[in-house]
């Protein structure tokens, strides 16, 4: 990744996590793990040092590393703490996402793909929008209901899949045999709905008020998210 000019690869990342007094090697090698990609808890973990890396008497060369880390700390926390904070107001995070939007194109114009992959840019700037539609979707549908920007994921349908696909024994069935399954893991579901303290959430999607979360849930969420209490407008000029 490149950011101002300045190369951040895994050793140059490596070297200032490590400055860090609660990590050592084995924590550090851990975070920039390249076998796992889509580990999102360690890439929150490995993100988080870098928005605020330690900076005391630095050379050049170190301060451009410094300041490269922050903007790519600013950049992706702007992008993930929408979805894992819960005290935030749905104003807020659209704030904050319109700030990934803005500085993203800033840094992308500048570095091209030397900043990230053409797919991940177009992705992650396409689920901004997809924000921002869906708000503005759900405030003339029904501005009383809260908006859960996590749910425009697959969540659901990996858990429709993962009801469905563990219902039976049966690895291929049939039509009949399918249709079934999907029919029971609707009940399923609709239970779920219905009495939601019953349901107890896998380990990845409880929030624990650590960095250590991939997902989370809409009861655990405390800012406002209702739609008609957001201004769109607003948050996309302040971010």
């Amino acid at each position: 990744m490149l950011v101002k000019q300045v190369l951040i690869n895994p050793p140059i990342l490596k070297k200032w996590i490590l400055q860090l007094p609660w990590h050592d090697e084995v924590s550090a090698n851990s975070l920039i793990d390249p076998t796992n990609h889509q580990n999102v808890p360690k890439a929150i973990k490995a993100i988080i040092p870098t928005k605020n890396p330690h900076h005391s008497e630095m050379d050049p060369d170190a301060a451009g590393e410094h300041r490269a880390l922050r903007i790519i700390g600013k950049l992706w926390s702007y992008f993930y703490q929408p979805f894992i904070d819960p005290l935030l107001n749905l104003t807020e995070q659209l704030t904050q996402l319109s700030a990934y939007s803005h500085l993203a194109l800033v840094l992308y114009r500048q570095h091209g793909p030397l900043l990230m992959n053409p797919q991940l840019y177009y992705n992650s700037q396409s689920l901004v929008k997809a924000v921002y539609f869906y708000t503005s979707h759900q405030k003339a549908l029904d501005p009383s209901k809260r908006v859960f920007l996590y749910q425009l994921g697959s969540d659901c349908q990996e858990q429709e899949f993962c009801d469905v696909r563990t219902a039976t024994h049966d690895t291929n069935p049939d039509a009949l045999g399918l249709s079934d399954s999907l029919s029971a893991s609707a009940d399923t579901s609709q239970f779920k709905l219905t009495y939601p303290e019953l349901y107890h959430q896998h380990q990845r999607t409880a929030w624990t008020n650590s960095p250590n979360t991939d997902h989370v849930n809409p009861k655990f969420y405390k800012g406002d998210l209702t739609a008609r209490n957001t201004n769109l407008s607003y948050a996309w000029s302040q971010g």
